[in-house]
């Protein structure tokens, strides 16, 4: 086969090292063992970083209700930051809007966040496989809290379990050794769901309790900035 120059070495880069060994030198390694996200290191991940103010804020949405779980940070080709997780339990959408709003102008600044671009991502079929709410629903009350905001809801049909937890083990780690993920130490679901949850946990959904929804929110958002498919188009839904 003939590959275009620079095809291997950017591969390398981008693919977390068990997909490259798989896929690019043809060894025979298993991409599923226990730890759903065996890239996890938290003395290498949970790590402060300044906000950049020329960069959107990211918020990732999980739509569960008990508990409901969003992260914030900031999201670039070259790195993925989360700064803080919002959990709340018995919740609604309008309370997790609410307390989000409050939580960005801590981050962004006060009096400054309806100004910043402010980024959604998140389950896009929850009510299918999730949780109780209707995924169209949720969204429309999220867009309808944040209107005034400059705000964009970046969505898609939801991806297999295995792609969208390899796009988030590809900015743990890819095959070149970069680590382009971090979280701050207030992430404290972030990194319980990074060091325990298996593949298994995530399709068994009655099973999985409290653990999953931080890092299916994280995932959401990977798959669709990072993922291993084509690019999406940066077009607001």
């Amino acid at each position: 086969v003939n590959l275009v120059d620079g095809y291997v070495e950017g591969q390398k880069a981008t693919l977390e090292p068990r997909l490259y060994d798989r896929f690019i030198l043809n060894k025979w390694v298993s991409t599923v063992k226990g730890r759903a996200y065996p890239y996890y290191d938290a003395d290498a991940h949970c790590k402060p970083r300044p906000f950049d103010r020329s960069v959107p804020v990211a918020v990732f949405c999980d739509f569960n209700t008990t508990p409901a779980i969003w992260l914030i940070g900031q999201d670039t080709d070259a790195h993925t930051h989360i700064e803080d997780e919002i959990k709340l339990n018995n919740t609604t959408i309008w309370e997790m809007c609410a307390e989000a709003k409050r939580r960005l102008e801590v981050y962004i600044g006060e009096g400054k966040a309806r100004s910043h671009r402010v980024v959604f991502y998140g389950d896009y079929q929850h009510g299918v496989g999730r949780g109780l709410n209707a995924t169209a629903t949720s969204w429309k009350i999220v867009e309808e809290q944040f209107i005034g905001w400059d705000a964009e809801f970046r969505r898609k049909p939801n991806p297999r379990i295995r792609d969208r937890v390899n796009a988030t083990n590809c900015r743990m780690r890819s095959a070149d050794g970069k680590v382009r993920y971090s979280h701050s130490d207030k992430c404290i679901e972030l990194k319980k769901d990074h060091l325990v949850v298996t593949e298994d946990l995530l399709r068994n959904i009655a099973g999985q309790g409290e653990r999953t929804h931080a890092c299916c929110a994280l995932d959401y958002g990977m798959n669709y900035q990072h993922g291993l498919g084509p690019k999406q188009s940066m077009r607001a839904i």
